[in-house]
Order: structure tokens, then C-alpha cells, then sequence
């Protein structure tokens, strides 16, 4: 630190909505997740663009990629049961999938 330099910088972080060595806001990642995931990520990357967001299809992938891996891991259980019935016979068909450890009679 220099004393006789004049200069004084202070870095703040504000909580959603411009998080640490963020280069755009969490509502414009926002848009271009929600872009993406209705059309394609090279196909948002020239929305993007046109409206003057400079952005590319590699950026909105990692952007999606970072979206996912926050997202809370899924309860998976260990035994499930699988039954297909048909409400029409070869037209309409279902399938039910149930967990068995949570299913009581």
C-alpha cells in the first residue's frame, strides 16, 4: 500500500443481484438460462446479441451447467414398483411409477 497515493477503491457484493467476479447480474442470468433452455444455446447466444447482451454459446452452456449443479440432488428410492395399464386399447397408455418404501396399504 502506497501512503501517498490518493486513490481509494471499495469492492462491495450484493446479494443477488451481482455476486463475486460476476460479469452480469443474477436477472440477466436468469433470461439467458430460461432463453436457452426454450431454444437452443447458440440459438440464445444470437438473441443475445441482438439485443445487445455480448455473450456466446460456450458462456450460456457454462451458465446452464452452474444453474444444474446447484440445483438440491433428487430423493431416488431403492425399490420402486412400474405398472403400464391402457385407458384406450392401442391408442392411450400409462405408466405409474411408485415408490414402494413410502407406499402403505
Amino acid at each position: 500500500m502506497n501512503d501517498e497515493c490518493e486513490v481509494i477503491s471499495i469492492a462491495e457484493t450484493f446479494d443477488g443481484f451481482l455476486n463475486n467476479y460476476s460479469r452480469m447480474t443474477e436477472r440477466c442470468a436468469d433470461f439467458i438460462c430460461t432463453l436457452a433452455l426454450e431454444t437452443s444455446c447458440e440459438g440464445c447466444a444470437r438473441v443475445c446479441r441482438t439485443l445487445g447482451i455480448k455473450t456466446s454459446g460456450d458462456t450460456v452452456i457454462r451458465l446452464l451447467l452452474k444453474r444444474y449443479e446447484s440445483l438440491p440432488q433428487p430423493e431416488v428410492s431403492d425399490v420402486i414398483g412400474v405398472d403400464d395399464f391402457a385407458y384406450k386399447k392401442r391408442h392411450t397408455y400409462g405408466t405409474i411409477i411408485v415408490n414402494e418404501k413410502r407406499t402403505s396399504l
